[in-house]
This record gives structure tokens, sequence and C-alpha cells, in this order.
């Protein structure tokens, strides 16, 4: 790579290639001339070269790598070649010809946004911090979001999407604080971990047809109510996933579901309403720590109950089953209200506290 002094380059006639991070946080760069020559640019090549305001991609680029310009706030038009076969421009907007990617906007984006028709796909980073955005309209061939696509939009606060999206990725709307609402199509597979991590959102009732749920999604929506998950994505539901959700008073848990997370509803403090499936065989560490649950119906099949599952919660009388024959150290510490319990016929050991 060049000095970090650098302000302008030229790349050699003999370069075809632009490794990973190559120029990454070279930041008094103003200018690349890419040449005629080259052919790959790897990931993060042009990470935070904030100094950069414009770049034109040659005829010859076949091949970018995972976010080459990320975090290149300055940048403010791109252009490519009309005799590149793989890459184009519209509206400022970069894309893979043949993919159908948004792979990334430019410049400040304010107000409301329609995206055109044909996109099929927002990659990764590709809105991320554009915190002039207000609302964003995705077209109706649209089937994935791509992770982070639009983390730390401060200001998005409405997402229209259509039947037909597929995939939203991990921490997509990461930070978006001001997005209440979001309709989830019935078409939606998979929801990525930390998908809706601090966002707004007042609810969060998950339609049929969604088979993987990552952890940490609904993290600490601080307006979210009420809550229900799909009979699909029983046996796919990461960890954390309501974590400090702490207006939550109610959620509906799939028959189905074998294991109750950790931490799922973790400081989930007005949490008053939960059912547990009689398909539940364990109960994971600290999944219903500092909730307000008066009454819980274990089931039969319950074996195992995690490390603090049950702490700081309102249980009165608690019923273990005979099946339980594993019950975590504080599982059920720290309940002032509770007035009596009943030991299953399979516990041979009360752990400590």
């Amino acid at each position: 790579p060049p000095a970090k002094e650098v302000s302008s380059y030229t790349l050699p006639s003999t370069v075809t290639k632009i490794g990973d991070q190559a120029f990454g946080g070279v930041k008094a760069l103003t200018a690349i001339d890419f040449g005629s020559t080259i052919e790959s640019i790897g990931d993060l090549a042009f990470a935070n070269c904030t100094g950069l305001t414009e770049i034109f991609l040659p005829a010859s680029l076949y091949y970018l790598g995972r976010t080459p310009f990320l975090g290149c706030s300055g940048i403010t038009s791109v252009t490519v070649s009309p005799d590149n076969q793989k890459f184009e421009t519209i509206d400022n907007y970069l894309l893979d010809k043949e993919t159908k990617t948004l792979l990334q906007a430019f410049g400040d984006i304010e107000g409301n946004l329609e995206l055109p028709t044909g996109i099929e796909g927002i990659g990764e980073y590709a809105f991320s911090s554009q915190s002039l955005l207000k609302s964003i309209t995705l077209p109706a061939s649209c089937k994935m979001i791509g992770d982070a696509a639009f983390a730390y939009c401060d200001n998005l606060n409405k997402v229209n999407v259509s039947e037909g999206l597929e995939t939203i990725g991990q921490s997509t709307f990461y930070g978006c604080g001001q997005l209440q609402d979001f309709v989830f199509p019935s078409t939606l597979k998979t929801i990525g971990g930390s998908a809706f991590f601090r966002c707004g959102l007042r609810s969060a009732n998950l339609p049929e047809g969604i088979e993987t749920l990552g952890s940490h999604i609904f993290f600490e929506n601080h307006a979210m109510t009420e809550a229900s998950l799909p009979v699909s994505a029983a046996k796919s539901i990461g960890g954390s996933m309501f974590y400090g959700c702490d207006n939550l008073k109610k959620c509906v848990l799939p028959e189905g579901m074998r294991s109750v997370p950790e931490q799922m509803f973790n400081h989930c403090t007005s949490l008053a309403e939960v059912n547990l499936p009689t398909t539940l065989t364990s109960i994971g560490r600290s999944a219903f720590n500092e909730t307000i649950l008066t009454y819980v119906e274990f089931p039969e099949g319950l074996t195992s109950i995690g490390d603090a599952a049950f702490q700081w919660t309102h249980l009165k009388n608690v019923v273990l089953p005979d099946n339980l024959d594993d019950l975590g150290s504080y599982s059920f510490a720290w309940m002032p209200e509770l007035e009596s319990i009943s030991l299953g016929k399979s516990l041979i050991m009360v752990p400590e506290n």
C-alpha cells in the first residue's frame, strides 16, 4: 500500500489485483486511478478512506470483495465504465449485474427512498450509517437484505418490504432506534442474529414459514410489548432473543420447541405471561431471570433447568415435573414471594443457592 500520507495514487498497469485492506485507513487518500487492467478489489480494500470523494471502476474489473469501500463517507460520485460486464451504477448505487444486488449506496441519502424495481438483494452494509434516511421501500423483487445493511440508520422509522423477501441478515437494522413497526412477510425464512438489536419495535408476531431465528434478534427493544414465535422455527431459535425488552408483557412460544435458549427473556422486567410448550425438555441459563412471572406450568418432559433460570421472578408455587433430574445453581434464588416448591421424583440433588 502507499504511504499513509499519500493524497493520490495511480495503479501501475502491471497490477491486476488489490488485496484485502490494501489501502484501508489511508485517510489522506483523495483520489485513486485504477487504470485499465485492474480485475479484482479485495475485502475492505479502501475501508475508512474518508478522503476519497469519487471513484471510477474500469471495464476490466470483475470481482469486488466484501465491502471494499466501507466507511468511505466522503464518496459522493461512483461511475462504472459502460463496457463493464459485471457492475453498474444507478442513481449513485453500485450494483452487481449478475446477482442483481445493490452493493453500496454512496453520498448522503435524505428523507424517503424507494429503490428501483429489479433489485433482488441488498448487500451487507449497503446503507449503514445513513443517518438522514427516514424511510425506505424495497421492490417486490427483493429476496434478501444483507448483514448490517441498514445498521446505525439512526432516523430510519419505516421500512416497506413485500411478499417474496426470504432473508434478513445479521445486524441488518442494528441500532435503528426509531424503527417502531415492521411487517414480517409470510415468505420470510431466516432472520439473522441481532437483526433488530436495539430497535424500537413495539411487537414481533412472526409468521409461520420462518425456519431459522438467530440470537439477540430483538435485544433491548424497549418499546416491545408482545411477541409470538412460529411453529416452523421451533427447532432453531437463538439465545438472548428478547434480552432487556423491559416492556414485553406477553410471549407465545411454539409447540415443537425443545429448549428455551439461555437468557431468552433475561431482564424482561414486565413479562407476566408466557407458555411453556409441552415438547420442552430444557430451560437455559437465566432464561427468565428478572421477569415478573407469578405462575408457570412445567411440562412433564422437562429434564433440565439451567443456572439462574427463574432467579428474581415472582413465582409463588412451583411444581417441578418428575422427569426433571438437572437443576442449576440459583435457578429459583431471590424469589421473595415463593410460598411452596415441590421437587420431582427424579431429582437427586439440590445445588447450591
